[in-house]
């Protein structure tokens, strides 16, 4: 539903 880039900001955690 949501691109990866917009899940991210959601769960920065995934990012780092």
């Amino acid at each position: 539903k949501f691109p990866l880039d917009l899940a991210a900001v959601e769960a920065p955690s995934t990012n780092g």
